[in-house]
Protein backbone atom coordinates (compact mmCIF):
# COMPACT_ATOMS: atom_id res chain seq x y z
CA UNK A 1 0.00 0.00 0.00
CA UNK A 2 1.54 3.53 -1.07
CA UNK A 3 -1.10 5.74 0.05
CA UNK A 4 -3.46 5.68 3.22
CA UNK A 5 -5.98 8.18 3.59
CA UNK A 6 -7.00 9.34 6.99
CA UNK A 7 -10.48 10.43 8.05
CA UNK A 8 -11.18 11.67 11.33
CA UNK A 9 -14.41 11.24 12.99
CA UNK A 10 -17.88 12.50 11.28
CA UNK A 11 -17.01 13.40 8.27
CA UNK A 12 -20.58 15.44 7.90
CA UNK A 13 -22.47 12.43 8.37
CA UNK A 14 -21.84 11.78 4.86
CA UNK A 15 -23.53 14.81 4.05
CA UNK A 16 -21.00 17.44 2.71
CA UNK A 17 -20.62 17.08 -1.55
CA UNK A 18 -16.66 18.33 -0.64
CA UNK A 19 -15.62 16.26 1.64
CA UNK A 20 -17.23 13.28 -0.46
CA UNK A 21 -15.46 14.63 -3.39
CA UNK A 22 -12.30 14.91 -1.32
CA UNK A 23 -12.55 10.87 -0.68
CA UNK A 24 -13.17 10.01 -3.98
CA UNK A 25 -10.50 12.39 -5.40
CA UNK A 26 -8.08 10.71 -3.16
CA UNK A 27 -9.50 7.18 -3.98
CA UNK A 28 -8.99 7.58 -7.55
CA UNK A 29 -5.27 8.50 -7.20
CA UNK A 30 -4.74 5.35 -5.98
CA UNK A 31 -2.22 3.39 -7.64
CA UNK A 32 -4.35 0.99 -10.21
CA UNK A 33 -3.49 -2.92 -9.89
CA UNK A 34 -3.13 -5.09 -12.90
CA UNK A 35 -6.03 -6.32 -13.94
CA UNK A 36 -7.74 -5.74 -10.04
CA UNK A 37 -10.63 -3.25 -8.95
CA UNK A 38 -9.13 -0.56 -6.36
CA UNK A 39 -9.56 -1.70 -2.76
CA UNK A 40 -9.92 0.67 -0.17
CA UNK A 41 -11.16 0.07 3.61
CA UNK A 42 -12.67 2.53 6.17
CA UNK A 43 -11.37 2.02 9.59
CA UNK A 44 -14.66 3.23 11.22
CA UNK A 45 -14.05 4.04 15.36
CA UNK A 46 -17.03 3.72 17.34
CA UNK A 47 -20.10 1.88 16.54
CA UNK A 48 -21.47 1.96 12.56
CA UNK A 49 -24.10 -0.17 13.66
CA UNK A 50 -25.48 2.47 15.82
CA UNK A 51 -24.69 5.43 14.61
CA UNK A 52 -22.12 6.35 11.40
CA UNK A 53 -21.73 8.42 8.96
CA UNK A 54 -19.47 6.01 6.66
CA UNK A 55 -22.48 3.53 5.21
CA UNK A 56 -23.74 7.20 3.98
CA UNK A 57 -20.48 7.85 2.40
CA UNK A 58 -19.90 4.65 0.48
CA UNK A 59 -23.50 5.22 -0.59
CA UNK A 60 -22.45 8.46 -2.02
CA UNK A 61 -19.37 7.24 -3.60
CA UNK A 62 -21.29 4.23 -5.37
CA UNK A 63 -23.92 6.59 -6.47
CA UNK A 64 -21.07 8.40 -8.55
CA UNK A 65 -20.93 7.67 -12.57
CA UNK A 66 -18.12 5.08 -13.55
CA UNK A 67 -17.71 4.06 -10.12
CA UNK A 68 -18.73 0.56 -9.09
CA UNK A 69 -18.51 -0.39 -5.38
CA UNK A 70 -19.12 -3.36 -3.44
CA UNK A 71 -19.15 -3.07 0.71
CA UNK A 72 -18.16 -5.69 3.09
CA UNK A 73 -18.12 -5.52 6.50
CA UNK A 74 -16.04 -6.87 8.88
CA UNK A 75 -17.32 -6.28 12.49
CA UNK A 76 -15.47 -5.42 15.35
CA UNK A 77 -15.10 -3.72 19.22
CA UNK A 78 -17.94 -1.71 19.69
CA UNK A 79 -17.43 1.37 21.68
CA UNK A 80 -19.42 0.51 24.27
CA UNK A 81 -18.09 -2.79 24.76
CA UNK A 82 -14.28 -0.90 24.64
CA UNK A 83 -15.52 1.46 27.21
CA UNK A 84 -17.17 -1.10 29.83
CA UNK A 85 -14.22 -3.17 29.72
CA UNK A 86 -11.57 -0.22 29.94
CA UNK A 87 -13.81 0.25 33.53
CA UNK A 88 -14.50 -3.39 34.22
CA UNK A 89 -17.85 -2.92 34.33
CA UNK A 90 -21.45 -4.35 33.04
CA UNK A 91 -23.69 -2.01 30.81
CA UNK A 92 -26.29 -2.87 33.26
CA UNK A 93 -26.97 -4.65 36.48
CA UNK A 94 -28.83 -7.78 36.24
CA UNK A 95 -32.68 -7.73 34.75
CA UNK A 96 -31.61 -4.15 34.27
CA UNK A 97 -32.34 -2.25 30.42
CA UNK A 98 -29.88 -0.30 28.73
CA UNK A 99 -30.56 2.50 26.70
CA UNK A 100 -28.09 3.51 23.65
CA UNK A 101 -28.23 7.27 22.96
CA UNK A 102 -27.06 10.48 22.05
CA UNK A 103 -26.10 13.57 24.17
CA UNK A 104 -28.28 15.80 22.01
CA UNK A 105 -31.62 13.33 22.90
CA UNK A 106 -30.02 12.35 26.48
CA UNK A 107 -32.75 14.82 28.28
CA UNK A 108 -35.61 13.04 26.69
CA UNK A 109 -34.50 9.60 27.82
CA UNK A 110 -37.82 7.84 29.30
CA UNK A 111 -37.41 7.43 32.73
CA UNK A 112 -38.42 3.42 32.80
CA UNK A 113 -34.94 3.03 31.01
CA UNK A 114 -32.99 6.27 32.58
CA UNK A 115 -30.99 3.48 35.33
CA UNK A 116 -28.12 2.45 32.44
CA UNK A 117 -27.61 5.22 29.46
CA UNK A 118 -24.76 4.66 27.28
CA UNK A 119 -24.27 8.08 25.12
CA UNK A 120 -22.51 8.47 22.31
CA UNK A 121 -21.93 12.02 20.26
CA UNK A 122 -22.53 13.86 23.63
CA UNK A 123 -20.13 17.54 22.41
CA UNK A 124 -22.36 19.34 24.73
CA UNK A 125 -21.21 17.35 27.99
CA UNK A 126 -25.19 16.71 28.03
CA UNK A 127 -24.86 14.50 31.22
CA UNK A 128 -24.27 17.84 33.31
CA UNK A 129 -27.64 18.74 32.87
CA UNK A 130 -29.58 15.50 32.89
CA UNK A 131 -27.94 13.92 35.97
CA UNK A 132 -30.00 13.15 38.61
CA UNK A 133 -28.61 13.57 42.53
CA UNK A 134 -26.29 10.23 43.14
CA UNK A 135 -25.70 9.44 39.32
CA UNK A 136 -22.92 7.77 38.07
CA UNK A 137 -20.66 7.96 35.03
CA UNK A 138 -18.32 6.20 33.55
CA UNK A 139 -16.61 8.08 30.56
CA UNK A 140 -13.67 7.18 28.27
CA UNK A 141 -11.78 9.03 25.25
CA UNK A 142 -10.22 7.70 22.51
CA UNK A 143 -10.76 3.85 24.15
CA UNK A 144 -7.72 1.56 22.95
CA UNK A 145 -5.01 4.33 21.82
CA UNK A 146 -2.37 5.42 23.65
CA UNK A 147 -4.36 8.26 24.19
CA UNK A 148 -7.19 6.63 26.25
CA UNK A 149 -8.21 8.41 29.29
CA UNK A 150 -11.19 6.79 32.03
CA UNK A 151 -12.77 8.97 34.69
CA UNK A 152 -15.32 7.44 36.66
CA UNK A 153 -17.00 8.59 39.74
CA UNK A 154 -20.44 10.44 40.79
CA UNK A 155 -21.19 13.10 38.11
CA UNK A 156 -20.75 16.19 40.60
CA UNK A 157 -17.60 15.19 41.54
CA UNK A 158 -16.08 14.39 38.02
CA UNK A 159 -17.82 16.56 35.42
CA UNK A 160 -15.20 19.20 35.70
CA UNK A 161 -12.10 16.75 35.46
CA UNK A 162 -14.25 15.19 31.86
CA UNK A 163 -14.53 18.81 30.94
CA UNK A 164 -10.54 19.49 31.27
CA UNK A 165 -9.79 15.93 29.77
CA UNK A 166 -12.09 16.40 26.81
CA UNK A 167 -10.19 19.81 26.47
CA UNK A 168 -7.06 18.19 26.49
CA UNK A 169 -7.35 15.57 24.00
CA UNK A 170 -8.67 17.69 21.56
CA UNK A 171 -5.41 20.18 22.48
CA UNK A 172 -3.23 16.56 22.16
CA UNK A 173 -4.82 14.78 19.33
CA UNK A 174 -6.46 17.67 17.45
CA UNK A 175 -10.15 15.68 17.86
CA UNK A 176 -11.71 13.55 20.95
CA UNK A 177 -13.98 10.63 20.51
CA UNK A 178 -15.77 9.80 23.75
CA UNK A 179 -19.20 7.27 24.72
CA UNK A 180 -20.01 7.21 28.66
CA UNK A 181 -22.02 5.42 30.47
CA UNK A 182 -24.50 6.96 32.68
CA UNK A 183 -26.01 4.75 35.95
CA UNK A 184 -28.60 5.79 38.70
CA UNK A 185 -28.32 4.08 41.59
CA UNK A 186 -31.59 3.50 41.71
CA UNK A 187 -32.42 -0.01 41.06
CA UNK A 188 -35.06 0.48 37.85
CA UNK A 189 -38.37 -0.81 39.41
CA UNK A 190 -40.31 -3.92 37.40
CA UNK A 191 -36.60 -5.08 36.35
Amino acid sequence: MKKLIECVPNFSEGKDRKIIDAIADAIAALPEQDGRDRVVGFLVWGDPSLYDSTPRIVDALAARPDWSVRLRVIPGVTSASALTAAHAITANRIGEPVHITTGRRLPSTPEAVAGNQIVMLDGTEAFRAAARPGDEIYWGANLGTDDEVLISGPVEQVADQITAARAECKRRAGWVMDIYLLRSPDVVEGA
